[in-house]
């Protein structure tokens, strides 16, 4: 049986009374996360030399050049960091999530997001070792992590979408199997706007 507890800034999953600290990673619309991240890829762009640099989204390539502090500007001509921007956003995500895992011996990996699950192995294996990594791999593969898990998205009592729906059941398969005592597990997607009332 699961059950919620909800609390007025957080909440936690219970099976059969044992808990499975749950972390909602893209619950609420994002703040953007560019001024997270900025100090990051600022640092590397002035490692690597780039002095000029190519985004996408103006305001926050001015956050970027801020960060910088004069070292590097916008520019249509410059080198692209994109992807280094991806790379930042998903390890601060990792690194938020692995915040969590004082009480936690795993972590769920969600293969149906191959960056992040990338973030989280990565991010697992540098700062806590000892923390086992379980691949939920539902809508992916994650042939690196501990242990591999092909869930089925199962019903909860909260409006998950279908990879955190996944997650959870890899939570509770971890808990049945005795892979894990305290499975830390990211909750991706939520249904919010699908709730029947």
């Amino acid at each position: 049986m699961l059950t919620v507890e909800l609390l007025q800034d957080s909440f936690s999953l219970y099976y059969k009374g044992r808990k499975i600290p749950a972390v909602p990673l893209y619950a609420t619309p994002l703040l953007h996360y560019v001024q997270y991240v900025a100090p990051y890829v600022a640092k590397r762009l002035v490692d690597a030399g780039i002095r000029r640099f190519r985004m996408r989204d103006a305001r926050a390539a001015r956050i970027i050049e801020l960060a910088c502090g004069g070292m590097c500007t916008h520019a249509q001509d410059g080198d692209e960091v994109e992807g280094l921007l991806e790379e930042a956003y998903y390890n601060l995500l990792a690194d938020r999530l692995l915040a969590y895992a004082v009480s936690a011996d795993a972590v769920v990996v969600p293969c149906a997001d191959p960056a992040l699950a990338r973030a989280l192995m990565r991010r697992a294996r540098e700062y806590a070792p000892d923390l086992a990594t379980i691949a939920s791999q539902h809508g992916g593969e994650c042939p690196d992590a501990d242990i591999r898990h092909t869930p089925r998205p199962i019903e909860t009592p909260l409006p998950l979408g279908p990879a955190s729906r996944a997650a959870v059941h890899t939570a509770i398969w971890a808990l049945e199997e005795a892979v894990a005592e305290s499975p830390l597990t990211p909750l991706l997607d939520w249904e919010c706007n699908n709730v029947k009332t």
